[in-house]
């Protein structure tokens, strides 16, 4: 019996492991993601000016 809880417990242990590195990973692209959301979203609004700048600059021609 005790032979099988020591078992157990070292399975448990190397999934808590496994888990934990998981969860590592997904938190770095969770990041990387949002990151380039970020970046994204910034070059549309850029993009946005431009053709607001573009089309004022076409009602003083």
């Amino acid at each position: 019996m005790k032979g099988l809880f020591r078992l157990m417990d070292k399975t448990l242990h190397k999934s808590f492991k496994r888990a934990k590195k998981y969860h590592k990973t997904l938190d770095k692209w969770e990041s990387i993601i949002s990151v380039i959301e970020r970046n994204t979203a910034l070059t549309k609004r850029e993009q946005d000016v431009g053709k607001i700048q573009k089309i004022n600059l076409d009602m003083f021609k």
